[in-house]
């Protein structure tokens, strides 16, 4: 078979079909009630809620990049109800699994209501291990799964291996009330569903953040206009750093992904379509959709890292083709293209949530879970601002705080150290 013409950083999301989205040129000085920052899940669930509840009033929504293909667009499309599974005694478990309940529904509902074709499929993802340490994680996550009654089925390495054709794992668990989306298409899809006094703009990165001299609002700069607005919800996760707001708390990861094609015959697996990740979180996540497999297990600290050049760009394709070939020994592997994106990663798995300054509310820290986490941190955080109470936002006021961190140097050192010695302990899992 002819090999497939590498690409680099084409987000491989939106060739099948996502519109663009057509949205007018920032180019003059405007006053709102609420100014939201970041259009990934968060940001524009933030923007629906502020709109439902101030009908008569404007909302800005702000992106720095170009709709469906943002680092919301570039994920694996795994929606989870939990995605991190603390001791089984953590009241952290029964918060976000709440959350992440909640905002399935809220988006399977508006996928409903409005016709969003984003490939959604309700059939769950698969939380696997190859290794003995691995099968420890998993076996802490089937508890915790019955301690929240959680339905979920056990499958061993026969069961995988005949749903999916991957040859290696020791045994998994399907976690049921998860989902598994083409990102780009629902973050889109979104976008064009939201209210009528809802201002969005993309391609309009904001520089700074200041009070007025008043007192009496914030101006949100750009890089051509001002924009004066009452309150200002920070939706953008680890782009929040470059606001000044979530310093020694939050770091930003640029996480890659390689999507390749396989023609392997029968040995591909009974399944054309399924979502698979690992109970650690340098294990590697895969998704296969049709004939192509999109495979996540590289990681590099920062936003322009050095695994953004082209030459390393090569080797992680090449590093994560073999990963794949692990797993479909029999199959043609093919790398099509190589991408990244980034996300915000807290040391202990804690957010950032709540109010940071007059009139600015900040969200962010979703380690790598921010479909279903941002979408009900976004509508909290927007009660939050607008003075809505309810017994959800008391409690997401409660989760752990992430945990305090150096910057600069030893930070970077700090996590390249750690994820070095991740990698060589999870190993297998790779």
């Amino acid at each position: 078979m002819p090999r497939s013409k590498q690409t680099f950083e084409v987000n491989s999301w939106t060739d099948v079909g996502v519109d663009a989205i057509q949205t007018p040129e920032l180019n003059s000085d405007q006053l709102a009630k609420f100014v939201v920052i970041g259009a990934g899940y968060s940001g524009v669930a933030a923007a629906r809620r502020l709109a439902t509840l101030h009908p008569d009033s404007e909302i800005v929504l702000l992106e720095s990049e170009w709709f469906g293909d943002g680092s919301s667009s570039r994920s694996s499309g795994f929606v989870v109800s939990l995605g991190q599974f603390e001791r089984p005694s953590s009241p952290e478990n029964q918060r976000c699994y709440r959350f992440g309940k909640t905002a399935i529904e809220v988006l399977r509902e508006l996928v409903q209501h409005h016709q969003i074709d984003c490939d959604w499929m309700d059939q769950g993802r698969i939380v696997t291990c190859r290794c003995r340490s691995g099968a420890r994680s998993l076996e802490r996550t089937e508890r915790v799964l019955k301690k929240l009654g959680s339905p979920f089925e056990k499958l061993d390495g026969a069961a995988i291996h005949e749903e999916t054709g991957m040859s290696g794992y020791v045994f998994g668990i399907r976690q049921a009330d998860s989902v598994l989306v083409n990102p780009a298409k629902l973050l889109v899809g979104l976008v064009k569903a939201l209210p009528s006094n809802v201002s969005v703009y993309q391609d309009a990165s904001v520089r700074s953040l200041t009070r007025k001299s008043n007192g009496r609002g914030v101006l949100v700069k750009t890089e051509a206009v001002t924009l004066e607005a009452e309150n200002v919800l920070i939706t953008s996760n680890a782009f929040s750093l470059l606001l000044g707001h979530g310093q020694h708390r939050v770091f930003p990861m640029r996480t890659f992904v390689s999507v390749a094609k396989l023609n392997g015959g029968n040995g591909l697996g009974s399944d054309p379509d399924w979502g698979i990740t690992s109970s650690e979180r340098v294990g590697s996540s895969l998704r296969r959709v049709n004939d192509r497999v999109f495979i996540r297990n590289s990681a590099y600290y920062g936003y322009h890292s050095s695994g953004g050049r082209l030459d390393n760009l090569a080797q992680i394709s090449g590093f994560q083709r073999r990963s794949i070939q692990r797993r479909f020994p029999d199959a043609d592997v093919a790398i099509e293209n190589t991408w990244s994106g980034v996300i915000g990663i807290t040391a202990n798995g804690g957010q950032l949530f709540g109010q940071v300054g007059d009139g600015i509310y900040l969200s962010t820290g979703y380690n790598g879970h921010g479909i279903a986490q941002g979408t009900r941190s976004g509508e909290l955080l927007a009660d939050l601002a607008s003075g809505k109470q309810s017994n959800d936002l008391q409690e997401i006021m409660k989760i752990r705080k992430p945990n305090w961190l150096p910057i600069g140097f030893p930070l970077r050192m700090g996590v390249a150290a750690y994820c070095r010695y991740l990698e060589w302990r999870y190993r297998d899992e790779i």
